[in-house]
């Protein structure tokens, strides 16, 4: 648990932009609302990554 928050926080000091952090946890928002059965689902996670 401290490892995952300890990266967390590498994360968010590294050399990114805001909008970069805001874009992933709003797609990460929008995939985790979204259920994975859905073929809309796969088609945005192919789309993102």
């Amino acid at each position: 648990m401290l490892k995952a928050f300890v990266k967390l926080i590498k994360a968010l000091s590294s050399n990114t932009a805001p909008g970069e952090i805001a874009h992933a946890f709003a797609w990460g928002v929008i995939l985790g609302f979204m259920p994975k059965d859905n073929a809309l689902w796969y088609i945005l996670f192919i789309f993102i990554f």
